[in-house]
């Protein structure tokens, strides 16, 4: 998204889909109404991937590590109870844990999921302008905000968030159909 002095690019290569869009193009002067309505999908897809936490081709997130519950159970729960002198879960953190989804700790990266019109209404993104988003999407494997109890990088697994799924590819081809009808 605009703004952030991060800019990331995901490209789709799917030649049916491009065709498509070329076709929309060419047989359009304003394709905005379509880009619109393709923008809403996509963003309403993105943000059900925080519900059922999965990525676009509908495979589960990586669970969060014991390091992340650790510290998650303790800042947020304020509850030193919940985790052992070592760094690890105690018997009543790992009950908390239940509680605890991926990639929801304060529901900020999934509120600023956005879409808008660039290109002059000719193109369409959806994104966050939140620099760790690039993070959760593509992860870190050398962690060095965060360590294990041993002072190992804690690394971070991608967990996709951004894409388009097989069933956003399908409504996005009948909502371009729709737009190139006479």
């Amino acid at each position: 998204m605009a703004g952030a002095g991060l800019h990331l690019e995901v490209k789709v290569d799917d030649a049916e889909l491009r065709a498509k869009l070329a076709q929309l193009i060419r047989k359009c002067r304003h394709p905005a109404p379509a880009l619109e309505e393709i923008g809403e999908v996509l963003w309403k897809s993105t943000r059900q991937r925080f519900e059922t936490e999965s990525g676009p081709d509908g495979a589960k997130w990586a669970p969060n590590s014991a390091v992340t519950l650790a510290r998650k159970l303790g800042v947020i729960m304020g509850k030193k109870s919940n985790v052992t002198k070592s760094g690890g879960l105690s018997a009543r953190g790992r009950r908390a844990v239940g509680v605890q989804k991926v990639l929801t700790q304060s529901g900020i990266l999934a509120d600023t999921i956005a879409r808008q019109l660039i290109d002059g209404g000719h193109g369409v993104e959806v994104g966050t302008n939140r620099v760790y988003g690039a993070v959760q999407q593509f992860g870190n494997p050398a962690n060095r905000f965060y360590n294990t109890p041993g002072g190992a990088p804690a690394p971070i697994p991608p967990r996709p968030f951004l894409g388009i799924s097989d069933e956003d590819r399908t409504r996005i081809i009948e909502i371009l159909e729709d737009y190139l009808r006479p």
